[in-house]
């Protein structure tokens, strides 16, 4: 008996060798993206992006307004969940609160916030993104970013009155953000107030300096942080542009040459 389990226990680790079932290879990532109707030209592109360049993604939701359903005719691979969901107020503010509760879609244990506009450059492997359990937030000191003027800075009183105390940097430094889902759950619990009725009524708000600055008061050693100052990023995976811009003709040649 003692023989025979010794040979299932290693049986199992051999197994564990090609699946990851004691490893990274077992974590999974999830895309994140909450589109509209006018953002649909650009979601096209970067969901091309993804099908060509994204590796060990486990699934990518997208969110829409229930109104624009019947105006979206990108064909998704079953990698893809598109979700409906009927908004309320300000269509800036509501997009915050459901990229806050992007938890409820997702069974992975990171999510990867990704906007209609961005676009993956080259192969990326989401996995190592989250290589040793923590993914990468950037940071920058308000004071340098008063200093040079940044409008960025419209984002710290926003921010330090969901905390009531003093917030030291910005957190939204970049683009493809990857968050633990278990941060996002912590802070729906966190939160002291009902978080939808809270976000509509702000005139201003910033969902990703608000998890930012929570993951950083709360579960800073779950995250690399970083600051600016020390960082520069000389093969960028994905580059993110200008919604408002409209799709301009040069901003479709570049993509489309990107994705050739």
């Amino acid at each position: 008996m003692i023989k025979f389990r010794y040979i299932c226990i290693q049986l199992i680790l051999l197994c564990s060798v090609f699946t990851g079932v004691f490893g990274e290879n077992d974590v999974k990532v999830d895309i994140f993206i909450k589109s509209y109707y006018e953002d649909f030209k650009w979601l096209a592109y970067c969901v091309q992006s993804i099908e060509k360049f994204v590796k060990n993604v486990n699934k990518v939701i997208i969110v829409i307004p229930t109104k624009d359903a019947k105006r979206f005719h990108i064909q998704l691979s079953p990698k893809f969940e598109l979700h409906k969901k009927v908004e309320s107020g300000r269509g800036y503010l509501f997009q915050q609160y459901v990229k806050l509760t992007a938890h409820h879609y997702s069974n992975a244990d990171y999510i990867m916030f990704v906007d209609s506009d961005c676009i993956f450059l080259r192969e990326t492997d989401l996995l190592e993104l989250v290589k040793g359990g923590k993914s990468t937030m950037l940071m920058t000191k308000y004071s340098e970013i008063l200093r040079n003027n940044d409008q960025c800075y419209v984002w710290k009183a926003p921010t330090e009155k969901v905390f009531n105390t003093e917030v030291e940097y910005e957190f939204m430094r970049t683009s493809f953000l990857i968050y633990k889902k278990s941060t996002l759950q912590n802070f729906e619990k966190w939160f002291p107030y009902d978080l939808k009725e809270y976000i509509l009524s702000q005139v201003h708000f910033s969902e990703y300096n608000v998890l930012g600055a929570f993951a950083y008061f709360f579960e800073r050693d779950q995250y690399n942080f970083v600051d600016t100052q020390d960082w520069t990023d000389e093969n960028p995976f994905g580059k993110q542009y200008w919604s408002y811009s409209g799709l301009t003709n040069s901003e479709k040649e570049e993509i489309e040459s990107f994705l050739k």
